[in-house]
């Protein structure tokens, strides 16, 4: 993995069934609302999101993770946060931290080593216009209902050229890929993708997973 920088940071953090991913918007209801309110009061709008691990593993939660941003938060009458937020920074878990309210992590954020994908830019320019394709194929093969949720939840489908900034593409990589990671909704999956710092080794894993899905759904 390629570091953004050496500088650890600590964040707190939300435990979550599903990932976060650069770039993308996610609709949460929460339950468990003491790390969000730490965040408010402290000023701060963002929060680190890991997978939750089973009981077999000596950790509470994933290795990687991604930074998030509160964009809006609703209280519902059931008493749950409802917020909308949207995927920043990907980092790495060094040390985690706990205290009798919330999980805290000492992280380092990640970044895309550039230099591979500058040497496989040709291989880039070719295998992700296929990839782009066959997501939205697959996407098109789900069951309305699902779709809707999943658009509900995560957006629709950018374009394939329409990237946030160019410092994001820099660092993370095209958001239609990890909107892609997203509504796929694979745990170790998602964890690889977040983990790899090379474009082409996250769209090759894609790839995989999709015609995985799609021969599963035929």
């Amino acid at each position: 993995m390629t570091s953004a920088n050496h500088h650890l940071v600590q964040i707190p953090i939300i435990l979550s069934r599903t990932a976060a991913f650069p770039g993308v918007t996610y609709r949460w209801k929460i339950r468990e609302k003491r790390t969000i309110q730490q965040c408010l009061e402290s000023g701060s709008s963002q929060f680190g999101v890991c997978l939750v691990r089973p009981l077999v593993y000596n950790e509470p939660f994933a290795d990687v993770g991604t930074v998030v941003t509160i964009q809006n938060q609703v209280m519902q009458e059931s008493g749950d946060l409802l917020i909308d937020a949207i995927g920043d920074r990907r980092f790495s878990v060094v040390k985690r931290e706990a205290t009798s309210e919330f999980f805290t992590a000492k992280v380092l954020f990640l970044c895309d080593n550039n230099d591979i994908c500058l040497l496989h830019a040709q291989d880039l320019q070719e295998i992700r216009h296929v990839v782009y394709d066959n997501t939205i194929q697959w996407f098109r093969s789900l069951h309305e209902l699902l779709k809707e949720n999943l658009t509900w939840s995560h957006g629709s489908l950018p374009r394939i050229d329409d990237e946030i900034s160019v410092s994001r593409l820099l660092a993370d990589g095209p958001v239609w890929v990890w909107w892609a990671f997203a509504v796929l909704q694979k745990p170790e999956i998602s964890l690889a993708a977040l983990s790899s710092t090379n474009l082409k080794e996250r769209l090759e894993l894609l790839q995989k997973q999709l015609k995985v899905q799609m021969s599963l759904d035929s």
